[in-house]
């Protein structure tokens, strides 16, 4: 603080060190799926990325983290890419079949469990294909509309339109793909909080009782 660092982000330092329990956004109570998302992009209508986050009173046990890997490749329908670093746990699905990533954090007496998703490919999916699809390989149709009218004006008009029709299109396409994939982030994660809620239960029964 005295070499002049800003508090947020000592904090955040002290809770990545497990020195201090990571806050809740807002308020919200542990349990409770908190949604991280980048806000609207102006341009796309919808976010360009998906972060959702629920924290878990208890530490989730090192030794299942194997069940919390058959979890998400059941929801993912793929095998992935799983790493463990000290109390860690991370899974990603391969660069061709999307941008999924899941941590599983245990540490200072909590478990935060972190679900997100880039959806800049799929923008560019949708934007780039229809625009540039339809959009401009509709462009020879207006320029010979325009000369067969004599009316460069009625070619530019057209264009537009068209270009217009189709950016609304894209637009609307991924802001349906934007809450599909929202609802199958949210849901991953509160099937990986249900087991580690699971696996934190039973690593409390297994405790022997302490004796008077």
């Amino acid at each position: 603080m005295e070499a002049g660092i800003d508090a947020k982000y000592v904090d955040h330092a002290l809770v990545e060190h497990g020195l201090r329990n990571s806050p809740i956004a807002g308020g919200a109570p542990t349990g409770a799926i908190v949604n991280r998302s980048a806000e609207a992009n102006a341009f796309l209508g919808s976010p360009s990325r998906l972060d959702y986050e629920i924290v878990i009173d208890g530490e989730m046990p090192l030794e299942d983290f194997d069940l919390l890997l058959e979890v998400i490749r059941q929801s993912a329908g793929e095998a992935g890419e799983m790493a463990t670093i000290g109390r860690s746990f991370s899974w990603q699905n391969h660069p061709d079949k999307g941008n999924v990533h899941v941590s599983v954090l245990p540490r200072g007496g909590r478990t935060t469990i972190r679900v997100s998703e880039s959806l800049k490919p799929a923008a560019g999916g949708f934007f780039g294909g229809i625009m540039g699809g339809a959009g401009g390989g509709s462009t020879p149709v207006w320029l010979g509309i325009a000369i067969k009218m004599h009316s460069p004006l009625l070619g530019v008009a057209l264009w537009g339109g068209a270009v217009t029709l189709t950016y609304l299109g894209a637009r609307t396409l991924f802001g349906m793909h934007t809450r599909y994939r929202g609802r199958k982030l949210r849901l991953l994660a509160e099937r990986l909080a249900s087991q580690v809620r699971e696996s934190i239960d039973h690593s409390k029964r297994k405790l022997p009782s302490s004796s008077s």
